[in-house]
């Protein structure tokens, strides 16, 4: 799928939204987790710790979760409604494309600012004149 900008510049035209496989057809995903906690995400154990507490499976916390994540992000979203709104799905586009926009602009993108902050550590540690480990040995 492509989006393309009309005129005026400040003008995007969005694609129609594809429709949602039937209700009654539960879709499934797989995922793995780290063994650890990071930036990037939390680890199994965190996961059933958390699921565990909640006295649900980690699939129903996952559930719960997302569903948290899309009302804070979808525009009056309907629970009860089996579908999104077609201006619904429209403004969650308008957000992929000023993000698509966004990235371009900016040139650089998660990847090179890691790095860069991975040499910058790196300079960092060769002039550190501290003990390492804590001064033992």
């Amino acid at each position: 799928m492509s989006l393309q900008k009309t005129n005026p510049p400040d003008t995007v035209q969005v694609p129609p939204a594809v429709p949602p496989p039937e209700i009654d057809m539960p879709k499934s995903f797989t995922f793995s987790l780290d063994d650890i906690n990071s930036v990037f995400g939390i680890s199994a154990d965190t996961l059933s710790a958390l699921a565990h507490s909640h006295g649900v499976s980690e699939q129903e916390l996952i559930i719960r979760a997302v569903t948290q994540l899309a009302r804070a992000e979808i525009p009056d979203l309907d629970l009860d409604a089996p579908r999104l709104s077609p201006e619904q799905v429209a403004q969650l586009m308008q957000r992929r494309v000023k993000l698509e926009e966004s990235r371009q602009s900016n040139g650089a993108n998660l990847k090179d600012v890691f790095l860069d902050l991975l040499s910058e550590q790196g300079d960092a540690d060769a002039d550190d004149s501290r003990p390492q480990h804590g001064g033992h040995t």
